[in-house]
Order: structure tokens, then C-alpha cells, then sequence
């Protein structure tokens, strides 16, 4: 029994294998030896050029994608200069102003070292310079004894001699460090 009774059977094709073989028959000389085909030199040399021109352009791409992230990114950090100029002036004047709020006043101070001070002894300069540093020059007959009233005192503790020198019988220390 027949599934398609009206279809024709396909008509039979040679196989690869007999298709190859009688290619390589035509191409036989009539003696029977095998002509040797000489080869195409222009398809050697563009076959060499195609291998070299893909590591050639990605080099060039490379090259040019650098150029223009390098030529983006200058354009940012122009742009992005006084933002990031204006962050800075920021934290030195936020460190100012917290520098400030931790250090007593100049009022505190001078009461403080108005109670510290002994009584043969006067405050000749009182100052406050950058970072909150104070600077202090008094006159007394006996600096270690001054030194160690200072000491004695938590908001005057952190002053330093930094120089002495005698003036009028009296001898004028200078003192300077952090008031807190």
C-alpha cells in the first residue's frame, strides 16, 4: 500500500564524494597527470592585508575612542573647577567656624588668664592668630612660677613658652598654643 500513490519518486543525485572526484577528472590533462593551476597572487596579497587590517584598526579605533574619553574628560574637570574649588573653600571655612565653636572667646580667655596670672606679673599681648592659635606675652619677675600657675589652669594647660627675653628688671615670656 502506497501513502501518496500520485507522487513521483525524486530523481537520484550524485553523492559528494562522486561530484568531487569528477572534478578533480576535468581538471586532468589529456595524458592523465594533474594540471597544476597557478595560484592568484592578488588573492595572497588581499588575504594578507584583511589579516594585518584587523589588529591595524583596532588599534586605530582604540585610539581614537582614548582621544575623545581624554578630550571629554577635560571638558568635565573645566567645568567641574569651581565646583570642586568652591567645596574646598567650604571645608577649610567649615573647620574655621567648628575651630571657633570649640575654642572659648576672647573674654573667657582674658578672665581666665586674669585669674591665672600672678599678682607681680602683667599681660602685655594677647592675641589670637590663624587656626585658633593663642598668643600670649607676659611680664614677670619669676617665669617658672608663672609656668607653673599656667599649668594649674584647664583652659591656659596647652600654652607653650615659646621665647623669653628680660626687659626693665622683668622678664617677658611668650606663650602660644591652642586655648580650649
Amino acid at each position: 500500500m502506497e501513502l501518496w500513490p500520485d507522487s513521483e519518486p525524486a530523481p537520484r543525485r550524485e553523492s559528494l564524494v562522486s561530484q568531487l572526484l569528477a572534478g578533480l577528472r576535468a581538471r586532468r590533462s589529456p595524458d592523465g597527470a594533474l594540471r597544476a593551476e597557478r595560484p592568484d597572487w592578488r588573492f595572497a596579497v588581499l588575504a594578507g592585508l584583511a589579516i594585518a587590517a584587523g589588529p591595524l584598526a583596532l588599534w586605530l579605533s582604540a585610539a581614537i575612542s582614548g582621544a575623545s574619553i581624554e578630550r571629554s574628560n577635560q571638558s568635565l574637570r573645566a567645568q567641574l573647577a569651581p565646583r570642586a574649588e568652591s567645596k574646598a573653600r567650604n571645608r577649610v571655612s567649615r573647620r574655621e567656624i567648628a575651630l571657633l565653636a570649640q575654642t572659648p572667646g576672647l573674654a573667657a580667655t582674658i578672665d581666665a588668664l586674669a585669674r591665672a596670672v600672678p599678682a607681680n606679673a602683667n599681660v602685655l599681648r594677647l592675641a589670637r592668630a590663624h587656626e585658633g592659635v593663642l598668643e600670649v606675652d607676659i611680664a614677670t619677675p619669676d617665669p617658672d612660677m608663672l609656668l607653673a600657675t599656667l599649668r594649674r589652669h584647664p583652659l591656659l594647660a596647652q600654652l607653650k613658652a615659646v621665647g623669653q627675653r628680660s626687659s626693665d628688671g622683668m622678664v617677658i615670656v611668650s606663650l602660644a598654643g591652642p586655648s580650649r
